[in-house]
């Protein structure tokens, strides 16, 4: 069974995540993590086991990992009698990646549009390589409320307050809400500058967010005093 399928940029940006089934990891900050640690699994004497291990803290969970040219394709699965259909289903979605993404030289030119494409294919395959999938979308809101922005159906602030909500409901602690700040600052560094005052609505997403994680972290460490 897979719980999960991301894809990831060389700096640890999400920008895809597929959740099936039951799991709760966070594909943001799974992402940072990966990203970081696969360059130097040899130096930080780790392998991919060991990488699951950490991750899911649950028995017989592994990751099979791909490198495509921007990036990296994580799934994350059980039982490992289907490892070698799991190992299928991950060289064929790296295919469909790479020859979607493979010729954008900078991943924060990538049209929001394709990505819900490319899931939507994502899902397809999973589907009809006889893997069970059941899609939680309440578990998924990033992407898709960042597409509602992109696209001009909702505003960057009102937009902010939902992705606060999503991540108050995790209920992650200061470590976590600490690599979600570092995260949103690299995809904001990661943006265009803007032109004149006038920011880019998903530039403005990312800065509120932000800005509402480190109040987040500011008020649980002011729990944690009494």
């Amino acid at each position: 069974m897979i719980h999960q399928i991301l894809v990831f940029d060389d700096l640890g940006f999400n920008l895809i995540d597929r959740t099936y089934d039951q799991n709760t990891l966070d594909p943001f900050l799974v992402s940072a993590f990966l990203s970081a640690v696969l360059p130097r699994m040899e130096e930080f004497g780790l392998d991919l086991n060991s990488i699951a291990a950490e991750l899911t803290e649950k028995k017989g969970t592994y990751l099979e990992i791909e490198k495509f040219s921007k990036g990296y394709i994580a799934v994350i699965a059980e039982e490992e009698d289907q490892k070698q259909k799991v190992s299928e289903i991950c060289d064929i979605i790296n295919e469909l990646v790479e020859n979607e993404l493979g010729l954008i030289e900078n991943t924060t030119e990538i049209d929001l549009s394709l990505l819900s494409q490319l899931q939507a294919k994502m899902d397809e395959i999973v589907s009809q390589e006889g893997m069970t999938i059941a899609v939680e979308t309440s578990k998924d809101p990033i992407l898709p409320i960042l597409m509602q922005v992109y696209e001009g159906k909702i505003s960057p602030k009102k937009a902010a307050k939902k992705i606060l909500k999503w991540i108050e409901k995790k209920k992650l602690d200061t470590e976590g809400l600490e690599m979600m700040k570092k995260t949103l600052k690299a995809l904001d560094e990661m943006l265009p500058e803007a032109k004149g005052s006038k920011m880019d609505p998903l530039q403005t997403l990312i800065r509120a967010t932000y800005k509402g994680v480190s109040q987040l972290i500011i008020r649980m460490d002011k729990a944690m005093m009494f």
